[in-house]
């Protein structure tokens, strides 16, 4: 947002994109957050994660004409699928895995290893902001770089609008 706003934009023109099927995202985001809720077993919590990331990736698609949707979509597309090809599970090292204090029993990560299918796609790529560091799938880069471009697009539409933002944005 910050981009946006530095680019004459506002948030109020972000609130005015038309969004196809939006309700439909809103369904997919509460399956997301039933998922992880702690009284879930890890079978049916899996089960709530995959559908409401398929649910999430027809409405992305429903609005790939819109800025950085594509990219947005692809990223969503590689974490589902990497996770469905493993389980429900997005693979990790087995080094990352321990640094998370999390067992092999964790319903959300699983060590990658021989019988990991595209592990590559997996949370292998170490970032550091500061002293904060995290690792991060190529999904995720891309869903962070379709987010915040599809953001600052949308937010500086007013400003171009206007006639005093800059003309050529994302």
């Amino acid at each position: 947002m910050g981009i946006g706003w530095a680019r004459g934009g506002s948030l109020r023109a972000l609130g005015s994109v038309p969004l196809k099927n939006l309700p439909f995202l809103g369904i997919a985001v509460l399956l997301v957050l039933a998922a992880r809720a702690a009284s879930v077993p890890p079978v049916l919590a899996r089960a709530l994660l995959a559908a409401g990331d398929l649910g999430a990736l027809i409405v992305l698609w429903r609005n790939r004409r819109l800025p950085w949707m594509p990219i947005l979509f692809i990223g969503l597309a590689l974490n589902t699928l990497v996770m469905l090809a493993n389980g429900g599970r997005m693979p990790v090292t087995g080094q990352v895995l321990g640094l998370m204090a999390l067992g092999s029993g964790d319903p959300w990560y699983t060590a990658a290893g021989r019988g990991t299918r595209w592990a590559f796609l997996g949370d292998v790529l170490p970032v550091r902001v500061g002293v904060l560091g995290a690792v991060v799938s190529v999904g995720d880069l891309l869903m962070a770089v379709g987010l915040a471009g599809f953001v600052a697009r949308q937010m500086g539409r007013e400003a171009i609008a206007r006639g005093d933002g800059p003309h050529v944005i994302g």
